[in-house]
């Protein structure tokens, strides 16, 4: 099976530096939605997977609409949970935690616990737990609209690689085949 991985357009909180808030998209991630899905138009896709906030959702329908799909809604694919930090700003977090969330979630090593928000360890388990469920299906090829951190861990557990930050709109193709596991 292939997976296609977009991360989301553009988001109002990406613009304003926000985490972790359910915003939309801002005018740029609207065009940057319409730009995937002319270019994913003739791809042959049986399913469509999306997290439940609101700028993959928005990423998702003009692809959707454009290949006559409906999103399946699926939790596991959320961002990481910053807890404590939602709502604030990258430069909060890297005042109180000597890091800015990006680089945090480039180690593959963050803990948020303290702070009321998620591990690495918890978006591993849920993102194989996608996988694992998205492997006992007959798909060919799917396509995934998820957030920066999912897309890193979903590319890890595929391929074993370590990827950095992604850009809004970038997408990833895979393959499903054996999961890898962090250690």
């Amino acid at each position: 099976m292939e997976i296609i991985i977009v991360r989301h357009g553009l988001s109002n909180a990406n613009v304003s530096g926000q985490l972790g808030t359910d915003s939309s998209l801002a005018p740029e991630g609207l065009r940057q939605a319409q730009k995937l899905a002319e270019r994913l138009k003739d791809e042959k896709i049986d399913a469509i997977y999306c997290s439940p906030m609101k700028r993959c959702q928005q990423t998702a329908e003009p692809i959707a609409k454009i290949l006559d799909q409906k999103p399946i809604i699926d939790d596991r694919l959320k961002e990481v949970e910053w807890g404590d930090f939602d709502g604030k700003s990258a430069e909060e977090v890297r005042v109180a935690v000597e890091k800015l969330p990006k680089d945090y979630l480039d180690t593959y090593q963050y803990d948020f616990h303290r702070f009321n928000g998620e591990s690495y360890k918890d978006v591993e388990k849920r993102i194989y737990d996608f996988l694992s469920d998205l492997s006992s299906q007959t798909y060919k090829r799917v396509l995934v609209v998820t957030h920066g951190g999912p897309v890193r861990m979903l590319n890890y557990i595929l391929t074993g690689e370590k990827i950095k930050y992604q850009q809004n709109g970038v997408v990833i193709r895979r393959k499903l085949s054996k999961l890898h596991l962090l250690q």
